[in-house]
C-alpha cells in the first residue's frame, strides 16, 4: 500500500464514521479530523466535532428559531448588577441548580469513553467540560405569568423578570447556541452510544473520537421539564481560548464552596445595537439587549413607591447602558387563575 492508498483508506474510515453520527444524531458533522502515519497497519486517530456554527443546526431540535423576546427571572439586586456591568453573565455548568448537568446525558456514553480513556479519567473529564462550559437560563416571554418560575427563581414572587431581546439572528452565531432545553428523549444520544461503541470495538486498531459536549449540555432529566429552559449555551474553544479567557471570571457560591465556578461576562448592548463593551468586535457573539422588567406579584413596593422606583430605573438604565425602557410597568404582574 502507498501513500496515496493509505490516505484514501483514512477518508474511507472517516466517512464511515461521519455516517454512523449523522445516522444517529441527524446532526450534519462539518469535518472529520484525521491523523496517523503514512505506515499501513498502524493506528489512525479520528476526531468528530460539534459544528462551530449555529446555523448549521437549522431543522435539528437544538436550534431555536423565531424567538427574539426571552424572560430571566430573578432579583432587583441581579438586575441593578447586571446593568452596571453592561453585562450578563453565562455561568459554567457547576453552578446549576441541577447536579446531574450534563452527566444525565453522557452516562450514555460512559461505556465508550472508559474503552476509549480508561474507568479512572471518566469523572475528571466530566468536571472539565462542566468547568468549560457556560449557559444562561432563559425561558419564553409567554411564561410571565407563571407562578412557578416566580416561587423558584425570583425570590419567591418578590423578584422580577427581566425581558432580554435578541438583536442579532442567531444564525450569524459562531461557537454559541440557542436551543430548547431537550428533557428526556435521549433516543438520538443511546443510538449513537451503541452504533460508536459498536464501530471502535470492531476497528480496535483506531480511535474514534466525538466531541459532542454542546450536544450533551441541551438535555436534562425530565424531572426539570417544569423550567421550559431555554438556553444560550458556549463552551471554551481550544483553537480561540485566549479570546474566550478574557471574559471568564471566577465566583464562589457558599453552598458550593466544593465547585469551581466561573462565568462568562456577555456584553449587552445598547439602543443602537452596538456592545456596550466597545472592545468586543466580535459579530458572532449573541447580540442581548435588556428591553423591559417585570415586578413579581409579591414585589415589596406597590402604588406610588413603584411607580417612582419605575421611573428611577428607566433614567438609571438609559444613564448607564444607553437603553430606553419605556414600557416598564407601573405595578406588579398579575398571575392568571
Amino acid at each position: 500500500m502507498g501513500t496515496e492508498d493509505r490516505i484514501q483508506e483514512m477518508y474511507d474510515l472517516e466517512s464511515v464514521f461521519k455516517k454512523l453520527i449523522e445516522d444517529s444524531t441527524k446532526i450534519n458533522i462539518n469535518s472529520i479530523g484525521f491523523g496517523g502515519s503514512s505506515i499501513p497497519g498502524t493506528p489512525i486517530r479520528f476526531t468528530a466535532r460539534f459544528p462551530e456554527h449555529n446555523k448549521d443546526l437549522k431543522n435539528t431540535p437544538y436550534f431555536l428559531e423565531g424567538k427574539k423576546k426571552l424572560l430571566h427571572f430573578t432579583s432587583l439586586e441581579v438586575f441593578f448588577s447586571i446593568i452596571n456591568e453592561g453585562a450578563i453573565r453565562l455561568y459554567n455548568l457547576h453552578n446549576s441548580n441541577d447536579p446531574t448537568e450534563y452527566e444525565y446525558a453522557s452516562e450514555c456514553l460512559k461505556p465508550i469513553y472508559q474503552l476509549q480513556h480508561g474507568r479512572e479519567v471518566y469523572d475528571p473529564f466530566i468536571s472539565q467540560v462542566k468547568q468549560n462550559s457556560f449557559i444562561l437560563s432563559t425561558t419564553d416571554i409567554s411564561e410571565l405569568d407563571n407562578l412557578f418560575f416566580w416561587k423558584e427563581y425570583a425570590r419567591d414572587g418578590k423578584g422580577i423578570a427581566i425581558e432580554l431581546e435578541i438583536i442579532n439572528n442567531p444564525e450569524d452565531w459562531r461557537l454559541f447556541y440557542f436551543s430548547k432545553v431537550q428533557y428526556g428523549e435521549l433516543d438520538k444520544i443511546e443510538e449513537l452510544a451503541k452504533n460508536w461503541h459498536s464501530h471502535q470495538l470492531e476497528n480496535p486498531l483506531h480511535n474514534y473520537q466525538i466531541e459532542l459536549n454542546q450536544l450533551l449540555s441541551l438535555y436534562k432529566n425530565p424531572s426539570w421539564v417544569k423550567e421550559k429552559e431555554i438556553r444560550i449555551y458556549t463552551q471554551i474553544p481550544q483553537a480561540e481560548h485566549t479570546l474566550w479567557d478574557k471574559h471568564i471570571f471566577k465566583d464562589f457560591r457558599e453552598g458550593k464552596a466544593e465547585k469551581n465556578i466561573s462565568y462568562f461576562k456577555l456584553p449587552l448592548c445598547d439602543k443602537h445595537d452596538q456592545f456596550l463593551d466597545p472592545e468586543v468586535k466580535n459579530n458572532y457573539f449573541p447580540k442581548i439587549r435588556i428591553s423591559n422588567i417585570y415586578f413579581g406579584p409579591d414585589f415589596p413596593l406597590n402604588g406610588k413607591e413603584l411607580l417612582d422606583l419605575s421611573n428611577e430605573i428607566k433614567f438609571y438604565a438609559a444613564k448607564k447602558n444607553n437603553i430606553w425602557l419605556k414600557n416598564i410597568p407601573f405595578n406588579r404582574t398579575i398571575l392568571k387563575e
